[in-house]
């Protein structure tokens, strides 16, 4: 078999159980799908599976490549201000949210695995940390570490929310609500100079 045809059925066999696992945990939960019901679901055998995924956790975690691709420098939408927020880079969080929210319901909502929460916390801790990091004047590490915690868990708390919540909130009223609750929050170290 050439190796594009190759290459297009393995993309295609892990569509097929990414969209199968995603379909469960919205409608059992995580901890409620096995890799049987993913197998079932995505009519594929167990070898098949086994030979693209380790593990259910695996399967799960390769969904985060998606929302990774999304924060992507350069990415930013701008929104027409002279001076953009220092949120601006977590807006194509929302967009991307809201045009794939199965899944982003399936790795960030309330059925979610504590797997891919602690993997989607880790991924936005450190995307923020670089980008606060630049933009803030503060020099106390130890702040930046509390404010990108406060911001991160923020941000997970207002997905789950929106997502389980009020999914037909648009988007950009999502990601404007959280930049003016965020930017509020960060006004005290805007101004700070430490030495």
């Amino acid at each position: 078999m050439p190796p594009a045809d190759t290459d297009r059925r393995v993309r295609r066999t892990r569509q097929l159980l990414r969209r199968a696992l995603i379909e469960l945990i919205t409608e059992k939960g995580y901890d409620h799908t096995t890799v049987q019901d993913i197998l079932d679901r995505a009519d594929v055998g167990r070898s098949t599976f086994y030979s693209h995924y380790p593990t259910k956790d695996a399967l799960l975690l390769s969904g985060l490549d998606e929302l990774r691709a999304a924060l992507a420098p350069g990415d930013t939408i701008s929104s027409g201000d002279a001076t953009p927020s220092l949120m601006a880079p977590l807006r194509p969080l929302f967009a991307h949210a809201a045009e794939h929210r199965h899944l982003a319901r399936a790795l960030l909502g309330s059925r979610a695995a504590p797997t891919a929460v602690r993997a989607g916390r880790r991924m936005l801790t450190e995307t923020l940390s670089a980008h606060l990091r630049t933009a803030l004047p503060t020099c106390d590490v130890r702040q930046l570490d509390m404010t990108v915690a406060v911001l991160v868990n923020g941000l997970l708390g207002l997905f789950t929310w929106w997502l389980d919540a009020e999914p037909h909130l648009p988007a950009e009223q999502a990601y404007t609500w959280f930049d003016e609750l965020a930017t509020h929050g960060l006004q005290p170290l805007l101004h700070r100079t430490d030495t």
